[in-house]
């Protein structure tokens, strides 16, 4: 019988044996090393870190960093690894998309905590202190390496759906503040709606009553108007390129406060942005 052999004269049935038995290994690892979701992904870890460390929209970073970033960072290495997300429901998708988004700005704080940054355009503490943050720190997401602008506008923002605006948080006191609890699939339509309604009873980010002179507007909604042109009326085209950004907050607003937007010509004005660190104070341990 005639054996075949490779060049280092080794028999090919034993090359393919070992070849076979590495490719079991890589598959066995492979396997370990992703985390389906077809049946939805757990969230509960991120649930609780929020719960913890999450007050009235401000984290205790300190906390953060010194009680709960071993559990943040074993939350970003199972979404990192997650296999299928296009095989989940939209809303499913949509809540894993925001939750790494607002996960991964926590990282960013944490690994540089505290941030005491030279760039003069901002305050010392911003997360804007932080080079290359949003467009060159690379992040994964369901096995695929992006920046968080990335995440953000390439994917988060492709779902077409305004509110996440409300959802999603950069870490700063001017950004619509940070919830206290992960998004889900099953939950995502309510906990967005109650980010919106939160957020029009800040004064720091909205003002409008019926005495006021102007709808003062928080940044976030100049910069991103396109993103509700959806809910752009005969009635509200008036305000031009914020036509849908009116017609959309006339959703969550006082019927009063709505009738006045849609028979007057409100002059629009943006509320200045403070791009400080959203801190809160740590809390004494025992």
């Amino acid at each position: 019988m005639i054996i075949l052999t490779g060049s280092s004269g080794v028999s090919m049935p034993h090359l393919f044996k070992n070849l076979f038995i590495h490719l079991l290994l890589t598959m066995s690892i492979s396997a370990s090393q992703s985390y389906p979701v077809e049946k939805g992904f757990d969230h509960s870890q991120f649930d609780s870190l929020l719960a913890q460390f999450v007050t009235d929209g401000l984290v205790r970073y300190k906390d953060l960093r010194e009680r709960g970033k071993r559990t943040l960072e074993s939350y970003l290495t199972r979404l990192a690894m997650a296999n299928n997300i296009t095989s989940m429901p939209g809303n499913d998708q949509l809540a894993l998309y925001i939750n790494a988004y607002n996960a991964y700005n926590l990282k960013a704080v944490v690994d540089h905590y505290p941030i005491n940054g030279w760039n003069p355009l901002y305050p010392k503490n911003s997360i804007r202190q932080i080079k290359g943050v949003w467009k060159k720190w690379e992040i994964q997401v369901g096995q695929k390496t992006m920046t968080l602008d990335d995440l953000e506008h390439k994917i988060i923002r492709k779902f077409k759906d305004p509110r996440v605006h409300f959802g999603v948080n950069c870490a700063s006191i001017g950004c619509p503040t940070l919830a206290n609890y992960a998004y889900t699939g099953p939950k995502l339509n309510e906990q967005l709606d109650e980010r919106v309604v939160e957020f029009l009873t800040q004064p720091s980010r909205f003002q409008f009553s019926a005495d006021s002179q102007a709808i003062w507007l928080n940044k976030i909604l100049e910069w991103f108007p396109k993103d509700f042109n959806s809910f752009a009326t005969d009635q509200t085209k008036k305000y031009r390129n914020y036509a849908g950004v009116i017609g959309f907050l006339m959703n969550y607003l006082p019927s009063d406060l709505a009738r006045r937007l849609q028979s007057e010509s409100v002059p629009i004005k943006f509320l200045k942005y403070d791009w400080s660190l959203n801190e809160a104070k740590s809390r004494a341990t025992k």
